[in-house]
């Protein structure tokens, strides 16, 4: 039975050690190879994980670190708005998986099959016919795959671009679904996304048609090579046949067996790298728009490198001594700010030694329009934002931008942010232009409430107060922990330095009435606390969060404070609360320099200067006494017809005084465009 076989194995094994020998190699080289392709599996799982770490992690940073072209219109033009890039962020950076641990890995293993099959062919058939016939075969078909990976590259870039689309409409749908059921806009936004999939159904099918046609040669090459190779093989048998003993007769039928099997090995291979080339080839197309904006963003860094250097001279020689000293100061805050491989402090820089800064406007034009650039200022063929606005703010003061909708306060305030850049002119920050300005340095001057206030859902309210003051997640800060200010002084401890943090935020929350619905913070307040402090993703009311964005400013404690209609969503007590703040703002020896952008009477009436803008200019500029004497000017008249609720249209003005809103009656008195409306 069975014993008697296994003894027979044996002794046949026994008398036969070359056998015994082969097959002990081969079941080593059996496990051996078990355990490479286990190894390569997993080499190529890691490199790919922190391949698509690393590519998601520079491209995120490429965008919410932009400093030369404006973040913020980038996002919107040439990234196709936020949909559209988180798609890309999370859609195409996924294909970098597939690229390695699939396309790359097989095509690794086909070729080196394809090279090691194409020896044992030469070496066992010793036919210089069939060598050359497999030759010609397999360049033949990775020439094609070549070609149709061409076309495939093409296919991957269009359905990249579609799904990006079909993101940022979904996400734009989303966002204002409140205002879709309203107005029963549902039947028409399901006609936009249906016609999306049907887009890219049409892509799906021309790549799917390809694919057909391609796999159809495939299949054809891989068979018809077996009939070439029997048909060659057959006529070398018949040559040696014919031939005098011991010419021609090293070719045989076993070599023909092991030629064929050979072949289709080979041929097998090659099919295998073919598909992974076209495979590799539309990866790549569907990445070709992530990569170009990695490689814009390292053009522009280096630009903007080169460009710093040459003027550092220009602007150290041109700036006069105070702006040289309050830029040095602005300098130091930064430093201040921050410290090499530990994250930024947790506290701000202590502005009260610094006071205000200087904030000028030189001549400035903007628009929107992406050939701006190109035309002169004033040219008519452009839509101009701004037009020539000159204004000279000394530090400590406050300014008060009013005038209708769309006449230009909020771009003004974009401008000082620095999200956008003035396409002619300038804007200086103590007499040095903003561009110029280093990025941590000018982000620890100037803060504000832009329009409209966010907060970010999945932090507390506390940790939205205490936003861009905390230092990061501590796993993601190399060389340790983020620190307070203080972590470093011996004459600071810990302890010290948490309350002085803790407490700053409280007198921001208190400041902006958002201890009425903040729980307590702990005395001693670090990041845990922050954040376990109020439960995250805390759902907020309009008030609420236009108070956050109010606190997140106080805690930063900026030289520079913004306020595009920081008060539009607060009841009358809750603006008397913030109002309040500001005034003990103004009281400090070196208060900052504020600039508003309000419509409410009582939010601009106390304001240092007012500018009034119409139409992207200054139309009138003064206190509010000195407008209010200005007979029959248009503050007078925005402030007449606010408190009387008296709508206001373009015959209530004089010729070329543009009104682009209407105004809503409010106790405490109204001032143009609408009151607590969104202005431009």
């Amino acid at each position: 039975g069975a014993a008697n076989n296994t003894g027979n194995f044996a002794a046949i094994l026994a008398a036969h050690p070359t056998t015994r020998t082969a097959l002990v190699m081969l079941a080593l080289a059996t496990v051996l190879a078990a355990v490479l392709s286990g190894l390569r599996g997993t080499f190529f799982g890691f490199a790919n994980h922190r391949l698509v770490r690393r590519l998601r992690q520079r491209l995120y940073a490429t965008i919410v670190e932009r400093r030369q072209t404006s973040a913020v219109l980038w996002v919107d033009n040439e990234g196709g708005g936020p949909g559209a890039i988180t798609s890309r962020i999370h859609g195409d950076c996924s294909n970098v998986s597939r690229i390695l641990s699939l396309h790359v890995n097989i095509a690794m293993r086909s070729t080196i099959t394809v090279v090691g099959g194409f020896i044992m062919l030469v070496i066992t058939s010793q036919s210089t016919s069939l060598a050359l016939l497999c030759l010609v075969l397999t360049v033949s078909h990775v020439l094609a795959s070549v070609n149709y990976g061409r076309y495939n590259r093409q296919v991957g870039k269009k359905q990249s671009d579609v799904l990006s689309g079909m993101s940022r409409l979904a996400e734009s749908t989303l966002g204002m679904l409140r205002t879709v059921k309203i107005f029963r806009a549902g039947p028409y936004e399901r006609a936009r996304y249906n016609l999306e999939c049907s887009r890219m159904l049409r892509v799906g099918n021309r790549s799917t048609v390809a694919h057909g046609f391609y796999h159809t040669y495939c299949a054809f090459v891989k068979e018809f090579s077996k009939v070439l190779a029997l048909a060659v093989g057959a006529a070398s048998l018949a040559v040696a046949a014919n031939s005098p003993a011991g010419a021609g007769a090293a070719f045989t039928a076993e070599r023909l067996t092991a030629s064929v099997l050979y072949i289709e090995t080979i041929m097998s291979g090659a099919i295998a790298f073919g598909d992974q080339l076209a495979a590799l080839s539309e990866a790549s197309g569907s990445l070709e728009k992530v990569m170009t904006w990695l490689e814009d963003a390292e053009r522009e860094k280096e630009e903007e490198e080169a460009t710093t250097k040459g003027e550092a001279g220009q602007n150290g020689a041109a700036t006069n001594g105070s702006a040289n000293a309050a830029a040095a100061a602005a300098a130091a805050d930064a430093a201040a700010l921050l410290e090499p491989g530990r994250g930024p402090r947790v506290c701000p820089v202590d502005r009260a030694a610094a006071g205000g800064a200087r904030v000028t406007f030189d001549n400035v034009w903007f628009s929107y329009d992406a050939h701006a650039s190109d035309a002169e200022p004033g040219a008519d063929d452009v839509n101009w934002a701004l037009r020539g606005v000159s204004l000279d703010i000394p530090a400590g003061q406050v300014i008060a931008l009013v005038g209708p909708s769309g006449s230009g306060k909020s771009t003004t305030a974009s401008l000082m942010y620095r999200l956008i850049y003035p396409t002619h002119g300038s804007v200086l920050l103590d007499g040095v232009p903003v561009d110029a300005w280093d990025e941590d340095t000018f982000r620890s001057t100037v803060c504000g409430v832009n329009q409209p206030p966010r907060v970010v859902e999945a932090l507390s309210p506390w940790e939205n107060v205490a936003y861009g003051s905390l230092p990061p997640p501590t796993a993601l800060v190399a060389g340790g922990e983020g620190t307070y200010v203080g972590d470093n002084d011996p004459s600071v401890d810990a302890a010290s330095a948490r309350t002085l943090h803790a407490d700053r935020l409280r007198v921001a929350s208190e400041s902006s009435g958002c201890d009425t619905f903040l729980p307590a913070l702990p005395a001693e307040a670090g990041p845990e606390d922050i954040a376990k402090a109020g439960a995250t993703g805390t759902k907020l009311s309009a008030g609420q969060v236009q108070r956050v964005a109010l606190a997140r400013v106080f805690a930063r404690d900026p030289r520079v404070l913004v306020l595009d209609e920081a008060t539009s969503a607060l009841d009358y007590r809750s603006e008397q609360v913030v109002q309040t703040a500001l005034e003990k703002l103004r009281e400090q020896p070196c208060p900052p320099t504020v600039f508003v952008v309000a419509h409410r009477l009582n939010t601009i009436r106390k304001a240092d200067q007012i500018a009034v803008l119409a139409d992207g200019g200054i139309s009138e500029l003064g206190t509010h006494e000195e407008l209010m004497k200005r007979k029959d000017g248009i503050y007078q008249r925005m402030v007449n017809f606010g408190k009387e609720s008296v709508e206001l249209n373009e015959d209530t003005l004089e010729p070329n005084e543009p009104v682009h809103a209407a105004t809503s009656g409010h106790d405490d008195g109204c001032c143009g465009g609408g009151c607590g409306t969104k202005s431009a």
